[in-house]
């Protein structure tokens, strides 16, 4: 009894989420058509009456709130100042949103508008409009269009460049795997993604004096030899060979949401797909552009990344069919825009250049697993993930490629093996022979 009497005493100092018990709380749309970025206005009544009550769009496809996929716009029901309780009130979604990803306009899709109590994903009211526009989404080239790898006898230097997203610094599992990986591959420059502080780091763990990061913090390049800054572009870095001659070299990371993959695992359109695929255009357009023109002026180019969207070299009629056998139901021949768009430039991925058969060599980067412990251990990975080749090398210009292998935690995945393996990425390195450039 005396517990009990606590107990009672207790109750009224927890928090408590209130959800009205005699009311029935709606959420409704001024319509349930829309045009890709036509204002949405979205109303309420009833609502609980919490402060942090909150409205939420989701793609239809993805499933009820709380799944891996977050909204991808979403609003507070407290007028943004975290106390005024709005149960029946009305707002506009117009723009993006401060303080969450550039998701405007929406792509066309169905989409379900939720009514969510106190920050958490309780649902008590629901909605759902349709959103439409017309997406032009080209057919992938025919292989006899590929970019062809040049023969020119006059390629006599030869460079091993690397990309590696070396996840978060490169000490989710052990820094000395990612050092160990770097030397395995006998790479000579490397195009780092996520390298968190260790940039200088890793290149002095590796015997190297040379890093190279962009103004922006959005390029970081280690290497052998030594690297400078270009007069006017932040775009890449001059990479200077023993005996002279230089090669520009460029590292990127691009955006990872929305990923394309999954949005096709979860059920998206085609068509809600490539019109996300704007935002990985949008990030390379400048860079695309500065790296063509090098290629245009007889400069020998290497562009690694994490470039966080497949190849269209890899969704192909013979893919699909090998895939959708092994109850990968989603997956189909695939334009993507931006290894499209690479390859119209002239870009030719090495990987798929000395690997030409994806369905025997895929290449799969992403991912070896996550969280850690991965490489000897069990690989910690979801049963519908979605493993895709999208850590990349790409060369222009007076360039050909060698050789290129995938650097990993088991020869199952990978041609060239470390163990523990450190990262949620496997690595790239690609055999080049090229023609510096003597001028400039």
């Amino acid at each position: 009894m005396a517990c009990l009497a606590l107990s009672t005493l207790l109750l009224p100092l927890l928090p408590v989420s209130t959800v009205a018990a005699e009311s029935s709380p709606t959420v409704t749309t001024g319509k349930t058509v829309y045009e890709s970025g036509e204002p949405i206005t979205v109303s309420w009544s009833d609502a609980p009456g919490n402060p942090k009550d909150w409205v939420g769009l989701y793609p239809t496809f993805s499933g009820p709130p709380g799944g891996s996929s977050g909204a991808t716009l979403w609003d507070y029901l407290d007028q943004a100042d975290g106390e005024t309780v709005t149960p029946d009130a009305t707002l506009t979604w117009s723009a993006q949103r401060p303080g969450q990803r550039d998701n405007w306009p929406l792509p066309p899709g169905d989409y379900t508008i939720y009514l969510l109590v106190d920050d958490g994903y309780e649902v008590v009211a629901s909605t759902t409009i349709r959103v439409t526009g017309d997406i032009d989404g080209p057919p992938p080239p025919p292989e006899e269009e590929w970019p062809a790898n040049p023969g020119d006898p006059t390629l006599t230097r030869r460079l091993r460049a690397m990309t590696f997203n070396i996840w978060v610094g490169g000490t989710q599992v052990t820094f000395g795997s990612i050092v160990r990986a770097v030397r395995k591959a006998r790479a000579q420059v490397v195009g780092v993604q996520e390298p968190g502080d260790n940039l200088e780091r890793l290149a002095s763990r590796l015997g190297w004096k040379h890093t190279f990061t962009s103004d922006d913090g959005y390029t970081n390049l280690i290497s052998k030899y030594p690297l400078s800054a270009p007069k006017r572009s932040d775009e890449y870095a001059w990479l200077r060979l023993p005996g002279g001659g230089r090669v520009a070299v460029s590292s990127v990371h691009l955006t990872p949401y929305p990923y394309g993959p999954y949005d096709l695992r979860d059920g998206a359109s085609t068509d809600y797909v490539l019109f996300n695929e704007r935002h990985h255009l949008e990030e390379m357009a400048s860079r695309l552009e500065a790296l063509s023109a090098l290629a245009e002026a007889e400069v020998p180019v290497v562009l690694m990344g994490d470039f966080n969207v497949p190849s269209h070299l890899d969704w192909t009629s013979a893919t699909a069919a090998a895939r959708q056998a092994d109850g990968e139901d989603f997956v189909r021949p695939f334009p993507w825009p931006l290894s499209m768009s690479l390859a119209e430039a002239g870009f030719r991925d090495s990987f798929r250049t000395a690997h030409p058969n994806a369905v025997r060599t895929p290449g799969y980067t992403w991912t070896p697993g996550y969280p850690p412990p991965i490489g000897d251990q069990p690989a910690n990975l979801a049963d519908d993930e979605v493993f895709d080749r999208i850590d990349l090398i790409y060369v222009h210009g007076p360039v050909r490629t060698l050789s290129s292998r995938v650097v990993g935690e088991n020869y199952r995945n990978a041609h060239i093996r470390v163990r523990p393996w450190g990262s949620d990425h496997r690595a790239v390195v690609s055999a080049l022979r090229l023609r510096p450039l003597y001028r400039r």
